[in-house]
């Protein structure tokens, strides 16, 4: 009998969402999903589950049925359908909280009140027929105390818990020090722990256990080492005393006037500190009068709080309220979220000196206040002077290179990033210059420069490409001096989620996509020519075929036409490989002259009718590929960033198919002269009439058509 896969997850944690076992649960199900499994989600914080009372009325008066009318009934019938059943909960007391003990004692409809003896000790039988397959169980637990041993209990009670029902306990993830994987802002530091998480849910799903390969990769990533638990403890105690409020408004600053605060333009470390600066929420720690020191490597910086204000500064401070002493790496990573800063110093990474307070505030206090609190606006710009300059138009995809570049951030704006944002962004790259106009909600590109930007960007085209894909992050290359900012660093942070709606996992695909094209020449051959007119040159070959093939020998002409392709081809072979088409054409023309030279009389006779059959195979054949041929050529007229877009792609599919589909009617058409001479000029008239309707439609659909997908 086929083995159902449907697995139920329960979350035990009365935190619902925001614990670190639902964390894990989330994503070890997506294995599971993987895998093939349908998965049920179960938070028992939202169930109404009355406790067990003992009274033994689903064994006697009522048997399988429990005298209280609640979810339970529901619960239990899910837990019978399903060939697998995981409990991700948190550690309590060496056991399980109190609504996972509740839901484990209201199963006691599920075996009947016989005594009988099951693996060598006393059991209660399972009153139900398995349904044809094999329950199996899966723990995730998490505690916040370091060691292992701490789960012993829990993991024995559902070892036994299982026998029962005929269930077998195949695995488990135990997790300790866990209390940081419940906040939200620490996701990002556990992505690789995550992976291996999720990795495991696959194997249980196709294998009916986690490999030991996995199991240490998840040991390795989280198990505590001896040398770490004391520092574990340290960090711990610190973090309880910071919870007790204390005034930092009776601290005293004093600055020398010879210190010049840090700016934007300083780059490198310099502007990464003046950015901190530049987005401090003074109402997370209010009237906070003090200073912020770190020492990252042998570089020292400090910011200086002073009530509603906060100043950057090189250098050191003879008495600062916190001191943060790190590697410079190790604290990049930190503040990019490749790192959880608490897990850090859990693990020794970094150490700090003073008030840890500030430390454990640092998140919020160093958060743009749009990100997390929407009713704070941004100032609104007045309306004239986020005017549009009278003369220009705003841009369009089809306006090609780095103005559909533009055009299509305009049309990817997300309002409800920050929420009433108005005013102009400015692009600089290299000698190019652009802006965008956001209000009212929308967002529009234009060419040139605007008067009162509230954000202004300077780099060179190619790093600002490689920031916007995602192939440099856009923190480090600021730090790397690769691009300069002028403004409101707070909408600098946000310009990904403000301009991106892509999922992760196609944002990741394209980056990988972007990198193999590195090295692929944005022209063809050693002189730049747009992609339109690249694909014309590329039909001379063809369109000499088919006009001096009235008026001179038809092998001639073929071998004439084939010495135009092997030169395009050379040509390009100067820069980078030739297209599909070209290599195509050439290949079909050397071999079709080679027919025609020994007077093979069956491609003679229906010359014109396989010409078109090869072209439309030819064309249609390309969908198949990543690039269809159409876009091999008209992706010279934009930056390599769009080659990757789908709206893009999407367009000269459509366009390419369209075109094969002409090709292979024309085919049918020409068919028609081999059998009756007679209708030759009206089959001629015809196909080349057909020609109007399509070349009007290209010149439309590839304007319009992205503008519409990018829009949805």
């Amino acid at each position: 009998m086929t083995i159902k896969k449907k697995a139920i997850i329960i979350y035990g944690s009365p935190r619902r969402t925001k614990s670190a076992s639902y964390h894990l649960g989330k994503n070890f199900i997506k294995g599971l999903q993987r895998g093939g499994f349908e998965v049920e989600e179960i938070i028992l914080a939202n169930q109404k589950i009355h406790h067990c009372i003992g009274c033994y009325t689903c064994w006697t008066k009522t048997p399988g049925k429990c005298i209280h009318n609640d979810d339970m009934d529901a619960l239990r019938l899910k837990l019978r359908n399903a060939s697998l059943t995981i409990y991700a909960t948190p550690l309590y007391i060496f056991s399980v909280p109190g609504i996972v003990k509740d839901f484990l004692d209201r199963q006691l409809p599920e075996v009947e009140p016989y005594l009988i003896e099951t693996n060598g000790i006393t059991t209660h039988p399972y009153r139900y027929d398995s349904e044809g397959f094999q329950r199996k169980l899966f723990l995730i637990c998490v505690a916040g105390f370091p060691e292992q041993s701490h789960f012993d209990a829990v993991v024995q009670m559902f070892k036994k818990k299982v026998i029962p029902a005929g269930e077998t306990y195949i695995g488990d993830i135990l997790i300790g020090g866990s209390e940081l994987m419940s906040k939200d802002n620490s996701q990002q530091s556990f992505k690789k722990l995550y992976e291996y998480v999720e990795n495991a849910g696959y194997e249980v799903a196709t294998n009916d256990k986690v490999s030991e390969k996995t199991i240490n990769l998840i040991k390795e990533e989280y198990k505590f080492k001896p040398e770490e638990l004391e520092a574990f403890r340290s960090t711990a105690n610190k973090y309880w005393d910071s919870m007790i409020p204390r005034d930092y408004d009776n601290e005293e600053i004093s600055i020398s006037e010879v210190n010049i605060p840090l700016k934007l333009s300083d780059g490198r470390m310099e502007a990464f500190f003046a950015g901190m600066a530049m987005i401090y929420n003074p109402n997370v720690i209010k009237g906070l009068t003090g200073v912020f020191q770190f020492h990252l490597d042998d570089e020292m910086y400090y910011l200086a709080f002073d009530g509603n204000k906060c100043k950057a500064y090189k250098g050191s401070y003879p008495k600062p309220l916190t001191t943060i002493i790190s590697p410079k790496d190790v604290w990049m990573k930190i503040s990019n979220g490749e790192l959880e800063g608490a897990q850090a110093l859990m693990r020794g990474l970094y150490q700090v000196k003073g008030d840890m307070n500030l430390l454990m505030k640092m998140d919020e206090m160093f958060e743009s206040p749009n990100k997390e609190s929407p009713e704070k606006k941004v100032k609104k710009t007045p309306k004239a002077i986020i005017s549009p300059i009278n003369e220009l138009k705003p841009l369009r995809i089809s306006d090609g290179g780095i103005n559909a570049y533009f055009a299509g951030m305009a049309t990817q704006y997300n309002p409800n990033s920050i929420q009433d944002l108005q005013g102009v962004l400015q692009f600089n790259l290299d000698n190019e210059k652009h802006h965008l106009i956001i209000k009212s909600e929308k967002c529009s590109a234009y060419k040139g420069t605007h008067p009162n930007p509230i954000l202004t960007v300077t780099s060179s085209k190619t790093n600002w490409f490689k920031i916007s894909s995602g192939q440099i992050d856009g923190k480090q290359a600021l730090l790397d001096n690769l691009y300069t900012v002028e403004g409101d660093t707070s909408i600098l942070m946000n310009l990904d989620k403000l301009f991106s709606d892509k999922e992760e996992s196609l944002v990741r695909t394209n980056i990988e996509r972007l990198e193999k094209l590195e090295k692929v020449p944005d022209q063809r051959g050693p002189i730049k020519i747009k992609g339109s007119l690249w694909l014309t040159i590329a039909f001379i070959p063809w369109i000499v075929l088919w006009i001096f093939s009235n008026f001179i020998s038809t092998a001639l002409t073929r071998i004439i036409a084939s010495i135009i392709s092997i030169i395009l081809i050379l040509y390009h072979l100067s820069t980078n490989r030739p297209t599909l088409f070209e290599m195509g054409t050439c290949l079909y023309l050397v071999l079709s002259t080679i027919f025609h030279l020994v007077n093979w009389s069956f491609l003679i006779t229906y010359a014109l009718t396989i010409d078109y059959i090869f072209l439309g195979a030819l064309w249609l054949g390309s969908l198949m590929l990543y690039f269809p041929l159409t876009s091999e050529y008209s992706r010279l007229d934009y930056p390599k960033i769009l080659w990757v877009d789908e709206s893009f792609l999407k367009t000269n599919r459509i366009l390419t198919g369209v075109w094969g589909i002409y090709y292979l009617l024309s085919a049918i058409l020409y068919l028609f002269i081999a059998f009756d001479t007679s209708i030759s000029l009206i089959i001629v008239i015809l196909a080349n009439v057909l020609l109007a309707p399509l070349f009007i439609f290209t010149g439309w659909f590839q304007k319009w058509y992205p503008n519409q997908m990018l829009k949805k």
